[in-house]
């Protein structure tokens, strides 16, 4: 089979209107019936090319409204849903999400005396987030405790950002029990 340079003579454009607009045929049909004829075209082409010189469906495809398409796309998907919830479950590979246990910390939590929000906090206070007022979350509530300072290279103090308590918490330094 000799693959040619261009697809879109008008020989083929005239081709293509007969197959799409009076036949009725899909763009994978078409596809294959280029793919005789020696051309080697994908069926986006097809599609784009269809979409290009503003071809019609004939009446046949076009009686598919959007809803019916929509409504049997949501059917096939759901058969499809439960298959796959079928097979993993009949293969035992389905593994349902369990909580993690809270993570065990080596110093004790604070007492959450010194909770603050965000615009009252100061440097040297924790900004791990404990809660929400009236759940916003402009209204975030941080755990305020005093945090560890050390100097930098040009001798400042800084602060880090969060407590013992929930550095040993958020970062892998976690220990076990």
């Amino acid at each position: 089979m000799k693959i040619l340079d261009t697809v879109w003579t008008t020989t083929n454009c005239e081709l293509l209107r007969n197959w799409w607009e009076v036949e009725g045929k899909s763009a994978p049909e078409i596809m294959a019936e280029l793919g005789q004829l020696g051309y080697r075209v994908t069926k986006n082409a097809v599609i784009g090319k269809v979409h290009r010189m503003r071809l019609v469906a004939p009446p046949a495809r076009a009686g598919l409204t959007t809803q019916g398409r929509s409504a049997s796309m949501k059917a096939a998907i759901a058969k499809r849903r439960e298959k796959q919830a079928a097979f993993l479950m009949r293969e035992k590979k389905f593994n349902p999400v369990v909580p993690p246990e809270p993570p065990i910390s080596a110093t004790n939590p604070p007492k959450g005396k010194k909770a603050v929000l965000l615009k009252d906090s100061k440097a040297g206070q924790c900004k791990a987030i404990i809660g929400y007022i009236d759940g916003k979350l402009e209204n975030a509530v941080y755990c305020g405790e005093a945090t560890p300072a050390f100097r930098n290279r040009e001798n400042k103090i800084i602060h880090t950002s969060w407590c013992p308590y929930h550095v040993s918490i958020y970062t892998s330094e976690v220990r076990k029990r």
